[in-house]
């Protein structure tokens, strides 16, 4: 495992990914990935606009390289107890999160 980023949460694209399910099987080191869905969504698009609420999508996939099951288990409920406990900041006002 690389030190610098054992169980660090790195931004996705598909090559990225294609790069470290390789590596995982090539190093016989674990890969986490998990899978956010954004609850409420529609309702953050009709209460604030798509300009503000539309990023693309409302699934997210964070990917843990060098983590175990239940690091990535462990990860994955700080993930939603951020997002569900903090407001949506936007340039129009703020919208309670949602949990």
């Amino acid at each position: 495992m690389t030190s610098s980023r054992n169980c660090g949460i790195v931004p996705l694209s598909f090559t990225f990914l294609q790069r470290e399910v390789a590596r995982s099987l090539r190093e016989s080191i674990a890969l986490g990935v998990i899978l956010v869905d954004v609850d409420h969504f529609k309702k953050a698009n009709d209460e604030l606009g798509h300009e503000t609420g539309d990023y693309g999508g409302k699934e997210f996939l964070p990917v843990v390289p060098g983590c175990d099951l239940a690091t990535t288990v462990r990860r994955a409920n700080v993930i939603r107890e951020l997002v569900s406990n903090a407001p949506i900041e936007t340039p129009f006002k703020a919208a309670e999160g949602h949990g």
